[in-house]
């Protein structure tokens, strides 16, 4: 299964619809499971369909899926309607926006129980004999195993953070630099809270002429985060998610690249982030 045939078939919006029929359905999971452009589209194409479902049932008496549509685009123009357009969206973002990173930590969360086992295990079979080499290989799984379950605990309380149920999840939108990226102090501030949690950053792009772009986060010269096959929403912006735990205090930039390799960047964002309420 390649893209070229997931966008023949429109095996997306076929998908999220339940219109595919189970064998290919399975096929097409043991695909995304593993693309990230997949997961991009799938999240967007979600997201996209419950904020017109929402729209509808507020205004269904009145109001047609595409009006709403048209409202939302109108009202986005403004900063403050900008921001509550976002709100609805972000509300709205499915649980599939945290499914790579809760697989990620699952995965890491088994292979240290596995190495916990394992040093359990070797630890009950070393002999408690009085050799200085045996006690001290004795002594070296006990630590070993003593790290491992300390590297276990901590995992699976991060896999129990990322999914408790998100709420109030903050929204930062930003506008592009004019002029030269940081040629002075960044305009927008970002403030996070004591405690990790998920943030979205809302890109306004002027016109966005490709399908998909390609994110990239720095501070100074250091590459923080990147992200490719992001696609704009119906407005024409980019909704990042991002976690908190990725940013310290300090001074970030946003690059918004198009896809094609040698390209200059279409976008700068610069924000600075406070932390500690």
């Amino acid at each position: 299964m390649d893209h070229d045939y997931i966008a023949e078939q429109h095996l997306v919006d076929r998908y999220l619809m339940n219109r595919l029929p189970e064998d290919e359905a399975r096929r097409f999971e043991e695909h995304y499971v593993s693309c990230r452009q997949c997961l991009d589209q799938l999240e967007l194409a979600e997201k996209f369909q419950r904020g017109l479902r929402r729209a509808a049932c507020e205004d269904a008496a009145r109001v047609a899926a595409a009006a709403r549509l048209g409202l939302l685009a109108r009202l986005a123009r403004a900063p403050r309607a900008m921001l509550a357009t976002l709100a609805l969206l972000v509300a709205l973002l499915p649980a599939a926006l945290l499914l790579r990173e809760a697989r990620r930590l699952g995965r890491e969360l088994e292979r240290a129980e596995a190495a916990v086992a394992e040093l359990e295990r070797r630890r009950a079979e070393a002999p408690a004999a009085e050799d200085p080499r045996l006690a001290a290989e004795r002594r070296r799984l006990e630590e070993e195993l003593a790290r491992a379950e300390s590297e276990r605990r901590d995992l699976a309380a991060r896999l129990e953070g990322l999914l408790r149920p998100q709420i109030n999840t903050a929204i930062f939108a930003l506008s592009p630099e004019r002029g030269a990226p940081l040629s002075g102090p960044p305009s927008h501030v970002v403030r996070l809270g004591d405690e990790p949690e998920w943030i979205v950053l809302a890109l306004e792009l002027a016109a966005p002429e490709d399908d998909v772009y390609r994110v990239v986060l720095l501070r100074g010269e250091d590459e923080v985060w990147r992200r490719d096959g992001l696609a704009p929403d119906p407005r024409g912006d980019l909704v990042l998610s991002l976690h908190s735990s990725q940013l310290t205090a300090g001074d970030y930039l946003l690059r918004v690249e198009p896809p094609r390799r040698g390209a200059p960047p279409v976008a700068h964002f610069a924000f600075r982030v406070v932390t500690g309420g």
